[in-house]
C-alpha cells in the first residue's frame, strides 16, 4: 500500500514538467478568431456571382418590379456551360441571384406567382436554381444563393407579413437544393417600387425590419456550414465598394453590433478595424462588365485579363476573397468574351505564381515558441506554423543556392489563432548588403494571405522583419515566385466558340452568304436556308455537297465589321481533301469600293488542283488592276502540313502591314509602302472588314473552268469545321 502510494506520487512529479512544457508550447490565440467554416470559406479565394433574371431581358439593372414575366425566355440556357466556364476560370463556387430587387424568382416558389413557373421557359417547368445546383455538383463547384431582402414587386413589402414571406422563401432555397456554402443578404433596401401597383416609395428600418437574427437562425439550422454575407457579416462582410478591391491594410475584424445595411462609414469596410471584436473578413464583389446584368452595349467593355489580375492581387492578395460576377446573356449563356477573359486571367495568375523559389528551403528564424519552428514555414501544410516569442522585431531569413529573379512574395498568417501582424518589412541580399525592397503599397497587415508585387529583383537572399504585431507572429507560409516572361494579355473584342445547344450560328452575329455569279459564291444559288451550315458538338460545320442535282456551298459572314489594328484568329480544319473544293477564311471591307480597290485579305484558301496545302493572300487595285486576280500570296508548300488537322489561321491588319500567321508563327507580311492614296497600294485601314467563312465548290463558271478545278462528285460531301473565331485588339 505504501509502495503504491509512493509510486503514484513519483509518477505525478515526473509528469509535472512534461505538462508544464506542453502548456508552454501552446500558442495563445489573439482574439477574435475565425470559426472553422470561416477558414474553409477563405481558402476558396475566388468564386463567381451569376446575375440573371427579368432584368436581363428588359435591359435593366434594378427592375422596378413590374416587368412582364413572359419576357423571360432564354432559348439556349445551359447551366453546365456556366459551371464548365467557371471551373476553367479557377472559380471554386458560384452564387446565383435567386431573387433580385425586382422580386422575380428563378425557382418555382410557392410564395408568389412572380416566378419562373409562369414564364415561357420550359413551358413553366424550369427551375434554374435547381439546374445550376446540379451543374455545380457535376463540375465540382460549391453552390450559394443570393436572396434580396428588398422586393419591389410585393404588395406587402414594409409590413410584418412580408418578413414572414421572406423567411419562407429563404427556407425553400435552403431546403431543396443541397449544400449551400454562402447565403448573400444584399444591403440595398427600401425605396421606390411597383409594390403590387402602389408605385410608391417605402422606407424601412434597415437595422431591425428584417429580423436578421431570426434569418441567421434559419441559415444555421438548415445549412450550418454556410457562411452568411451581409454588410456587417456575420460570416463575411461587404468590402465597402463594388470595384473588387480591399485596402492594403485589411483587418478581418469589425466591431460587433455596429455595421448594418446603409452604414454611413462604409468606406472603413475596405480596411476593417484593428480593435474589432467580431471576426468578419472582407469579400470583394465586382462584375466582369460595368453592369451586374447583361447589356449587349457592354460587349466591348468586358474587363481585360490584366484588369482581372490586378483585382485578384488587390482582393485575395489583400486578405479578402474575390467574388467575380458573370452577367448571363439573353440566350442563357456566359458570353464568349467574358469566358475567354476569365479563363485567361486564371491562366495568367497560375503562371505568375508557378515557380516558388523558396520551396523546400528551411529558413533561419531569430526565435521560436516551443515546437513551432521555422521548418513549418515551407512544409506546405496549412495547420503547421512558425510562432515567434516576441511581438516586435521577429525575423525570417532565406538563403537561396543561387540568385533568382523574383517579382512576387506571398505571406500567410495562421489565422485560426487570430490576425496579428500590424507592420512588416522585406529586405533582399544585394551583394553582401541587405537592401530594403521598394514597395508600391504599404506593408502593414497580412492575415490569411498577402501577396506583394514589385519590379523584378535578382537575389539569393530574402529577409522578412515583423516590425509590429498584436501578438507574437504566427506564420504558416512564405513563398517567393520567379519572375515570368510576360503572358499574352490580349484584349479580345469578339469571340464565338460555337459552344451552344443551338443548331445554327447566332443570327445576331452571323449572316448566311448570298448567291453571286463569282467562283466562290455561285453554288449558293440552290441552298435552302441553313441546310449546309450547322452547329454541332461545339463546332461550326460548313458543308459542300451535291443534292437534288445541284452543287451547294456552306458559308456565313459576320454582320459587324472590325477596325484596323485587329487580329483575326480562326481555328479550323477540313474533313477531307475533296477535288474541286474551295474552302476559305477571309475578310472583305464593308461598303467598300468596287473590287479590289478597298482590298481583300485571304487568311486561308485551299484548292486541290495545286501542290500547295493552302494560300494566304492580299488583293489591292495596286496589285490586281481592274480585273486581275493574282494578288500577293504566300503558298504553303510544307509537305508535312495537314489541312485535315486543326490549325489556327490568323491575320493582322495594322497600319504598317498586313501580317499572316499559322499556329502562332508569322508566315507572310505585306507592307504599307506609304504611296499616294490614289495608287490604292494599302487600303486595309480605310474601312471595317467583316469575316467570311465558306466551304465552296469550284467547277465551271460561264462555261470556263474556275481556279479550284473540276468537281468530283464521289468526293462529296466535304466539310470545313471551325472550332472558334476570335478578334483581338492589337497593341
Amino acid at each position: 500500500m505504501k509502495k503504491s502510494l509512493l509510486t503514484g506520487i513519483m509518477l505525478c512529479l515526473a509528469m509535472m514538467p512534461a505538462t508544464a512544457q506542453r502548456k508552454s508550447q501552446q500558442v495563445e490565440p489573439v482574439l477574435p478568431t475565425p470559426t472553422a467554416k470561416q477558414v474553409e470559406w477563405q481558402k476558396m479565394e475566388t468564386y463567381a456571382f451569376i446575375h440573371f433574371g427579368l432584368n436581363t431581358f428588359n435591359d435593366k439593372e434594378w427592375g422596378y418590379g413590374n416587368s412582364d414575366v413572359k419576357t423571360f425566355n432564354p432559348k439556349k440556357l445551359d447551366c453546365e456551360q456556366w459551371a464548365k466556364t467557371l471551373a476553367a476560370a479557377g472559380m471554386k463556387g458560384v452564387i446565383i441571384t435567386a431573387k433580385h430587387h425586382d422580386g422575380f424568382c428563378l425557382w418555382p416558389t410557392h410564395t408568389t406567382d412572380y416566378c419562373i413557373r409562369n414564364t415561357p421557359y420550359k413551358n413553366g417547368e424550369g427551375d434554374i436554381v435547381g439546374e445550376l445546383s446540379k451543374a455545380c455538383k457535376k463540375y465540382g463547384l460549391k453552390f450559394g444563393v443570393y436572396l434580396s431582402p428588398w422586393d419591389r414587386n410585393q404588395t406587402s413589402y414594409g409590413s410584418e407579413y412580408y418578413v414572414g414571406y421572406y423567411q419562407r422563401q429563404l427556407k425553400e432555397l435552403l431546403s431543396n437544393y443541397g449544400d449551400v456554402f454562402e447565403v448573400w443578404f444584399d444591403g440595398a433596401n427600401g425605396g421606390d417600387g411597383w409594390y403590387g401597383g402602389a408605385q410608391e416609395k417605402r422606407t424601412i428600418d434597415r437595422r431591425n425590419y428584417y429580423q436578421f437574427p431570426k434569418l441567421y437562425q434559419i441559415v444555421d439550422s438548415l445549412q450550418p456550414q454556410a457562411t452568411i454575407f451581409g454588410d456587417g457579416g456575420p460570416g463575411c462582410r461587404w468590402v465597402g465598394n463594388e470595384s473588387g478591391f480591399a485596402g492594403e491594410t485589411c483587418w478581418s475584424m469589425i466591431p460587433s453590433n455596429t455595421v448594418y445595411p446603409g452604414y454611413p462609414n462604409y468606406k472603413q469596410l475596405q480596411y476593417g478595424w484593428e480593435d474589432g471584436d467580431q471576426w468578419t473578413p472582407a469579400e470583394c464583389d465586382v462584375s466582369i462588365r460595368p453592369g451586374w446584368f447583361y447589356h449587349e452595349s457592354e460587349d466591348s467593355k468586358v474587363k481585360t485579363v490584366d484588369e482581372l489580375c490586378d483585382l485578384y492581387y488587390r482582393s485575395v492578395g489583400h486578405n479578402a476573397t474575390f467574388l467575380l460576377n458573370f452577367p448571363v446573356d439573353k440566350d442563357g449563356l456566359i458570353h464568349p468574351i467574358d469566358s475567354a477573359n476569365a479563363v485567361n486571367f486564371h491562366k495568367k495568375i497560375q503562371q505568375e505564381l508557378a515557380v516558388n523559389v523558396l520551396k523546400g528551403i528551411t529558413p533561419k528564424v531569430d526565435n521560436s515558441q516551443g515546437k513551432h519552428t521555422g521548418k513549418y514555414i515551407t512544409d506546405n501544410q496549412y495547420d503547421t506554423y512558425w510562432a515567434s516569442n516576441k511581438r516586435k522585431g521577429a525575423s525570417i531569413e532565406f538563403r537561396l543556392p543561387k540568385a533568382k529573379e523574383i517579382s512576387r512574395l506571398m505571406l500567410q498568417e495562421y489565422i485560426p489563432l487570430g490576425q496579428r501582424v500590424k507592420a512588416f518589412s522585406v529586405y533582399y541580399l544585394q551583394g553582401k548588403n541587405w537592401v530594403k525592397l521598394q514597395q508600391k503599397e504599404e506593408t502593414t497587415t497580412i492575415g490569411y494571405k498577402r501577396i506583394l508585387r514589385f519590379d523584378k529583383i535578382k537575389t539569393n537572399g530574402l529577409r522578412i522583419v515583423f516590425d509590429d504585431a498584436r501578438g507574437c507572429p504566427c506564420i504558416n507560409n512564405v513563398a517567393a515566385f520567379e519572375a515570368q516572361k510576360e503572358v499574352n494579355n490580349e484584349k479580345i473584342i469578339f469571340l464565338d466558340d460555337f459552344n451552344t445547344t443551338a443548331s445554327i450560328p447566332n443570327p445576331k452575329v452571323w449572316k448566311l452568304c448570298d448567291f453571286n455569279k463569282v467562283a466562290w459564291a455561285q453554288h449558293f444559288e440552290y441552298v435552302k436556308g441553313y441546310e449546309n451550315v450547322r452547329v454541332e458538338d461545339g463546332y461550326l460545320k460548313l458543308k459542300a455537297s451535291k443534292t437534288d442535282g445541284h452543287y451547294k456551298n456552306g458559308g456565313i459572314h459576320t454582320i459587324q465589321g472590325f477596325d484596323k489594328n485587329t487580329r483575326v484568329e480562326v481555328r479550323a480544319k477540313l474533313t477531307k481533301r475533296a477535288r474541286g473544293l474551295f474552302p476559305a477564311i477571309w475578310q472583305m471591307p464593308i461598303n467598300g469600293k468596287p473590287w479590289p480597290k478597298s482590298g481583300e485579305v485571304d487568311i486561308m484558301e485551299w484548292v486541290q488542283n495545286t501542290p500547295m496545302e493552302f494560300y494566304q493572300t492580299v488583293h489591292t487595285y495596286y496589285i490586281n488592276g481592274e480585273t486581275g486576280s493574282a494578288g500577293v500570296t504566300n503558298p504553303n508548300r510544307d509537305p508535312n502540313f495537314d489541312v485535315t488537322q486543326f490549325h489556327v489561321y490568323a491575320a493582322e491588319r495594322k497600319e504598317d502591314a498586313v501580317i499572316f500567321y499559322v499556329d502562332g508563327k508569322e508566315t507572310f507580311r505585306y507592307n504599307n509602302q506609304n504611296l499616294a492614296k490614289e495608287k490604292m497600294q494599302f487600303p486595309f485601314c480605310d474601312l471595317k472588314f467583316d469575316i467570311i467563312l465558306n466551304c465552296s465548290l469550284g467547277g465551271t463558271l460561264n462555261g470556263q473552268p474556275t481556279w479550284p478545278g473540276e468537281i468530283h462528285d464521289e468526293d462529296l460531301p466535304a466539310e470545313m469545321w471551325v472550332d472558334w473565331v476570335k478578334v483581338i485588339k492589337c497593341k
